[in-house]
């Protein structure tokens, strides 16, 4: 169980690590607006325009995503143990 945990954690600061670099990449690239999700399931919104740029970005699916990931970890390893 405690290695559910540290996946999960390590996997929530690696998201979140990826989301705050994320608008620098999608600036330079000069992306266009785009949404991921919709509704509560909001992963990712970016807005490219003559306002400005901004980024949005949801934590119900990034903590859902991270437990998911914990979860498939740990059932493999718990499947096949080293």
């Amino acid at each position: 169980m405690v290695r559910f945990v540290k996946t999960f954690l390590a996997t929530v600061v690696l998201l979140v690590l990826l989301f705050a670099a994320l608008p620098l990449f999608l600036q330079v690239l000069d992306v266009p607006a785009f949404t991921v999700g919709d509704g509560p399931f909001l992963l990712l919104s970016w807005r490219n325009d003559v306002n400005g740029t901004g980024i949005h970005v949801s934590l119900l699916p990034l903590c859902l995503l991270a437990l998911a990931i914990g979860l498939v970890a740990y059932a493999l390893n718990r499947q096949y143990p080293q």
